[in-house]
């Protein structure tokens, strides 16, 4: 009798909606509790994600929205965690060439400063070339 009285409470908790098939046009994203609310529910990774977006819709977001390829908005929670992750991956290959790129231009600068020859200036003037077509194509 007791494993019948578990079934239907099994059968509830496999029936409840993941959070990530949320609906984003279900989101007021300008209610911050409901937005927390949701992230609240996912892991940790998954939660940095998803505020990331949430915090790329509103006016004080330092950079554009996150949006699909098409301009759109992201259908659910799960589609703007994967667009989140893609441009927090675009964000930290630019910021990592551009680390390396001041790196080269620093020692491109001591070469100049030493008296180096040309043709290792020159090649450092590539490398940073190099690095900034990289750059611009993130």
């Amino acid at each position: 009798m007791r494993k019948l009285f578990f079934i239907p409470i099994i059968l509830l908790l496999g029936c409840q909606n993941k959070v990530e098939d949320t609906k984003i046009e279900n989101i007021d994203f300008s209610n911050y509790q409901e937005v927390e609310k949701i992230a609240q529910r996912l892991d940790p990774d998954r939660r940095t994600l998803f505020q990331y977006y949430a915090a790329s819709r509103t006016s004080i977001f330092p950079g554009k929205e996150v949006v699909r390829p098409d301009g759109k908005a992201p259908k659910t929670v799960e589609e703007a965690i994967l667009l989140a992750g893609k441009r927090k991956k675009q964000i930290d290959d630019r910021n990592m060439l551009i680390n390396e790129r001041n790196k080269l231009v620093d020692f491109h600068n001591k070469l100049i400063d030493n008296g180096s020859s040309v043709a290792e200036i020159e090649d450092a003037d590539l490398k940073i070339k190099e690095i900034d077509k990289k750059i611009s194509g993130l």
